[in-house]
């Protein structure tokens, strides 16, 4: 790692990726924009520092199993939306069914899976961390979310 000790803008740079199993991804967390960047080689991530964080811990690296994260590259599908708190979800999903639904931190980790029952939309109690990225997975489709 390293600390700036005076703003500017730069650039991060990657030349090579050593010693990751092919069936892992390897994401930057830009954790002050709450963006999320897949790294490969020769990757090169542009970026701002001003004086407010000088010296904060701002960037995250995350090794994440492929099979995990698979159809997961978007925010939102056609047919599947999230929103909520660190203590409940609302679940927007076109079924009138019980349906599983699970929940995965972005290093693989399995929170929460449940049975529930929808129309159209559950609202789910589950206990979450502020500014994590979450996926959400139901039947084939998954979505990424983050709580506020």
């Amino acid at each position: 790692g390293f600390d700036l000790v005076e703003p500017g803008e730069f650039e991060l740079s990657v030349v090579e990726l050593k010693h990751i199993p092919e069936d892992y991804s390897v994401i930057l967390i830009d954790q002050l924009l709450g963006k999320e960047y897949r790294l490969t080689p020769e990757s090169i991530i542009p970026f701002s520092v001003d004086k407010s964080v000088v010296g904060s811990r701002r960037f995250e690296l995350q090794f994440i199993k492929k099979s995990i994260i698979t159809n997961a590259v978007e925010t939102l599908t056609k047919n599947l939306a999230v929103h909520g708190s660190e203590n409940q979800l609302t679940v927007y999903y076109p079924s009138v069914e019980n349906e599983i639904i699970s929940i995965y931190r972005l290093d693989g980790r399995k929170i929460f899976e449940e049975l529930v029952a929808f129309n159209g939309k559950a609202v789910i109690p589950v206990s979450l961390e502020s500014d994590q990225l979450y996926i959400l997975k139901i039947d084939n489709q998954t979505v990424k979310f983050t709580t506020q």
